[in-house]
């Protein structure tokens, strides 16, 4: 009776702890017999946010997605000289892409309430992609600022740029406001989001992990503004408004050690948006076996993409290729 008591008492976390442990150790005898089981250690590679805000553990989960920022650029049609302001820049990774991908030579200016994520990321951008100079791309500036309130004279911006960042703006009105005080009386804005239902099986083990930690699963970091919310406002704030909304869906098969790596990675890149918060060990270990759970019994698993890139303005502005038409929706 002793002996089934104690082992009653042993509660979940405890034999998850023991499941770590043989997971560790199956990891290493395959490492041992040459195999790849692409074992993620998200803290130690990008620290405990998963690079700036989380975005770069999230970002790489699918390598190759449609890359939503290429979208942009090729909505926005550039000629390479245009003024650029980039609301909520966080790494500067999209500026960066604009001046060495994009070969922009116009001015591009960073707006971040965090300056020194772009001073942390552009030199190690800068050294994986080979380059000589340590800093080559001197047409871009960052700036401390917000959305709301940016140091900038009125109509300097061609165009303004807004990336997955209105849903981290409470005063979106504010933000609006802003965007067409930089802005020529000709210039564009370019906003991106995603739907209310994107990333529906990354919410799915989420609130598994949630259940079985009896805690709160992350709440949806776009739902103050998806782009059903951003398709019904816009029309009202902006004269013309065009849209252009991409659909994925990606498979992970039980065998793809490498994706089932970065999947987790992404999942844990929110691991400080749980209510209230676990250990960091703790949350990897839960997600680790819910990830391993859903991927065995289901024979891997599709994931849901559905995201969205807008270009508004307040002058009578050429359609840009592939898009809708959103501007009468609300008038």
């Amino acid at each position: 009776m002793l002996i089934i008591s104690g082992i009653l008492s042993i509660n979940y976390l405890t034999i998850l702890l023991i499941y770590k442990v043989c997971y560790n150790i199956s990891i290493m005898a395959e490492s041992s017999q040459g195999g790849n089981p692409h074992e993620i250690d998200l803290a130690s590679q990008y620290g405990p946010e998963g690079g700036a805000g989380g975005v770069r553990g999230r970002f790489l989960v699918y390598p190759d997605n449609v890359d939503v920022e290429e979208i942009a650029r090729e909505l926005l049609a550039l000629t390479g000289y245009e003024t650029i302001v980039d609301i909520g820049t966080s790494d500067g990774s999209f500026p960066v892409g604009l001046s060495i991908v994009g070969s922009h030579i116009g001015r591009i200016i960073g707006i971040d309430p965090y300056d020194n994520q772009f001073n942390e990321f552009l030199p190690s951008y800068l050294v994986e992609n080979g380059s000589e100079s340590i800093y080559p791309v001197e047409n871009i500036q960052l700036l401390k600022g917000d959305a709301t309130s940016t140091p900038l004279p009125d109509n300097i911006a061609d165009v303004v740029t807004a990336m997955n960042v209105l849903y981290h703006v409470e005063n979106r009105e504010g933000a609006y406001n802003e965007a067409k005080r930089l802005l020529k009386p000709d210039g564009r804005m370019v906003i991106s989001t995603s739907g209310e239902n994107n990333k529906s099986t990354h919410r799915l083990v989420e609130r598994r992990v949630a259940k079985l930690l009896r805690i709160k699963p992350p709440e949806l970091m776009n739902q103050g503004y998806t782009t059903e919310i951003a398709s019904l406002e816009l029309p009202q704030i902006f004269k013309r408004v065009f849209r252009k909304e991409l659909y994925e869906s990606k498979r992970i098969k039980p065998d793809d050690e490498v994706r089932k790596g970065l999947y987790l990675m992404s999942l844990m890149s929110l691991h400080e948006h749980y209510q209230p918060q676990v250990a960091y060990d703790s949350l990897l270990v839960v997600t680790r076996w819910v990830l391993k759970d859903i991927i065995e019994s289901e024979r891997g698993f599709v994931d849901h993409f559905h995201r969205s890139v807008f270009v508004v303005s307040d002058s009578d502005i050429e359609q840009p290729k592939g898009t809708e038409d959103i501007s009468a929706l609300n008038h």
